[in-house]
């Protein structure tokens, strides 16, 4: 018999945050979420207006319904606000690469990469946020 007091959430998320949503992937699943019906904040520390590659991958989304995009730090910005109703984030932010890993970038790649995850992933307890996929590639 099936439940019908399911907490499951929907495949197609009614509110969610992007994070990283002016790289190349997270635009596209920022439009693909926004086109589905999704209401999205996308946010990324790259300035779309003093970044072209940024205001590149945003280009499809200015003036598409249902997105909003923030350009803020996860490591230093307000995450809750970002947060409140979502359903679902999709976190790709954080640099890229093996070398900045280690060397004259290290503290960088760990604030972008660690502690501003640390910091999402405690703002979606706090705001009971059902859902949280993480994008990562051999980077970790």
């Amino acid at each position: 018999m099936p439940d019908t007091h399911s907490t499951a959430t929907p495949a197609i998320p009614r509110r969610a945050l992007v994070t990283g949503a002016a790289g190349f992937i997270g635009s596209h699943l920022a439009q693909t979420l926004a086109q589905a019906g999704t209401t999205v904040i996308g946010v990324d520390r790259r300035d779309p207006t003093r970044d072209q590659t940024a205001a590149a991958n945003l280009a499809p989304l200015h003036g598409l319904p249902g997105y909003l995009h923030i350009t803020a730090d996860l490591l230093n910005c307000a995450i809750d606000p970002l947060l409140f109703d979502a359903d679902a984030i999709f976190h790709l932010a954080g640099i890229p690469g093996v070398r900045p890993s280690w060397g004259p970038q290290f503290s960088e790649y760990v604030n972008a990469n660690i502690l501003a995850t640390q910091r999402l992933l405690d703002a979606a307890t706090r705001m009971r946020v059902p859902r949280l996929v993480v994008a990562s590639s051999s980077s970790v």
